[in-house]
């Protein structure tokens, strides 16, 4: 049987997700909230109390348009971390995956050397030096580097529509 405190909690938990904010929400002191509502969530009756809840929730609020709206709102207003937020939550709600996209090698490539001459030489060869540090220097990195003159790849590379530009 759950107590009152108990029942607030699993209310408040079913609209936030969030077990420090429902266990002050639903009384419990602020020093003690987050240890209250990780130990409530490890109840079987906490779990099928909150359930009972979540399954009873409707809202007029359109969460994708709402989710638009506030990154929108965050990204001209310059909050960068605002906006980082609402993207991952409208991915949560699109249901989108973070799944990798199989793609042809010659256009995987073609996308790389565009977004190479988008970061421009300088910051290429830092990149570099950061995920090889056993290049010693940047005439090594120049030496090891195969050029390739082929017009073909560099009309492909011009003609081709990527997703990494300026």
């Amino acid at each position: 049987m759950l107590t009152q405190q108990m029942e607030l909690f699993c209310q408040n938990y079913a609209t936030s997700n969030n077990a420090t904010s429902a266990a002050k929400a639903a009384g419990y002191k602020d020093a003690h909230a987050a240890n209250q509502g990780h130990r409530l969530l490890k109840r079987d009756d906490v779990q099928e109390r909150i359930k009972d809840f979540q399954g009873i929730i409707t809202t007029d609020i359109d969460v994708v348009a709402e989710l638009e709206r506030q990154y929108e709102t965050s990204r001209l207003a310059g909050h960068g971390n605002v906006s980082l937020k609402a993207l991952e939550l409208l991915g949560k709600a699109r249901g989108n995956k973070a799944e990798a996209e199989t793609k042809d090698p010659v256009v995987l490539e073609l996308e790389i050397v565009r977004c190479i001459q988008v970061l421009g030489l300088d910051k290429i060869m830092e990149l570099i030096v950061i995920a090889f540090p056993e290049v010693s220097n940047e005439e090594d990195i120049e030496e090891d580097v195969v050029e390739d003159n082929d017009e073909d790849i560099e009309e492909e590379i011009e003609n081709y529509e990527f997703g990494c530009d300026e």
